[in-house]
């Protein structure tokens, strides 16, 4: 079922979870989770194996098929939301993210194993992992040092670049290509109890009181709370 990497020595409590406004709506109106398939993802070295790095000339569409192998759902682990993490410069508006979600990290890795056997339609070899996306110097670095970076899975190594992000990961790997871009990942009884939903901080005033007056017509008011970041960076509010 789902199985643990590299995560019993991170504490952070929470996994937040980024939305634009389609996302979230699936998230609320049908409690689904999204996962990419990996080839969909910007980073061009998802998936990457050690040995793949170490040739002259990397196979790519030996590598692109391997990424149409996983479906990954991504997260950020932290005790507490970043201005990272906030677009403000979103290739148009509907993929802007405009809501967090916030998950006590053992109650969201529960949700995801009670629903594991109505959710795996998949072939019985495929696996299931969560954990801490290890990060390393992948680009251009002497052969030693890349052969330091091998581990188990490659779905949870990125380029040290992307540290910041603090990713912590859902992952399905499967034994053949999966031929649609995605996968909707569906937690059927969850409530509104086990998730807050943090608004964008970074949204005008009228922005920030349609979507949340949106969620309240959702009916999830009891799970919108203030955004940390917010009077720091909305002080005409104060």
């Amino acid at each position: 079922m789902w199985k643990p990497y590299n995560s019993l020595k991170h504490k952070e409590k929470y996994l937040f979870k980024f939305l634009s406004k389609k996302h979230l709506v699936d998230f609320i109106g049908n409690n689904d989770i999204w996962f990419s398939r990996a080839d969909q993802f910007g980073d061009k070295m998802e998936c990457v194996h050690i040995s793949d790095l170490l040739l002259d000339k990397p196979n790519y569409s030996e590598i692109e098929k391997r990424k149409r192998k996983y479906l990954i759902s991504c997260w950020h682990h932290a005790d507490r939301e970043t201005l990272a993490f906030w677009d403000t410069h979103s290739k148009n508006s509907e993929e802007r993210r405009i809501v967090a979600l916030r998950f006590k990290k053992d109650i969201l890795i529960q949700l995801f194993r009670d629903w594991f056997y109505m959710n795996n339609s998949f072939y019985i070899k495929s696996e299931f992992i969560h954990g801490r996306v290890r990060y390393g110097d992948l680009i251009n670095p002497h052969k030693d040092v890349l052969i330091n970076y091998r581990i188990k899975h490659p779905a949870f190594r990125k380029e040290g670049a992307f540290g910041y992000e603090s990713e912590y990961r859902f992952v399905i790997k499967l034994v053949m290509e999966h031929s649609d871009l995605g996968y909707k990942y569906n937690l059927r009884h969850l409530s509104i109890k086990d998730f807050d939903i943090l608004i964008n901080p970074l949204l005008s005033k009228i922005e920030y009181l349609n979507i949340k007056q949106e969620l309240i017509d959702l009916g999830v008011e009891e799970s919108i709370k203030p955004s940390a970041l917010f009077k720091w960076l909305n002080p005409e509010e104060w």
